[in-house]
């Protein structure tokens, strides 16, 4: 269930559509939640929270990858690449920046 916290940032869809900037400018001290008939629907965030997001997703999938890889050397099913190996074949993987 979702519950709203005194300190949290909370808007409509009709505020939103009345006054995006108001809520833009806010998202820049922390989300802003949009409600819908009083339910949450979407919450607005600045662009350094996404990235911190995008930051911390990433880092977690990697830490998933080494964790499985150092089970698998563990266990002698892997074999152990040497740095330039690792790094080419991770690199392969992680989307392309822009």
């Amino acid at each position: 269930m979702f519950t709203v916290g005194a300190d949290v940032r909370v808007t409509t869809i009709s505020e939103l559509k009345k006054d995006t900037k108001k809520t833009l400018e806010a998202s820049l001290e922390g989300p802003v939640y949009v409600l819908r008939d009083g339910k949450p629907v979407a919450a607005v965030v600045s662009i350094e929270m996404v990235e911190m997001v995008n930051e911390a997703r990433e880092n977690r999938r990697l830490a998933r990858i080494a964790a499985r890889r150092l089970e698998a050397i563990e266990a002698g099913e892997d074999r152990v690449l040497d740095e330039t190996a690792f790094w080419a074949a991770v690199d392969k993987r992680r989307p392309p920046q822009k």
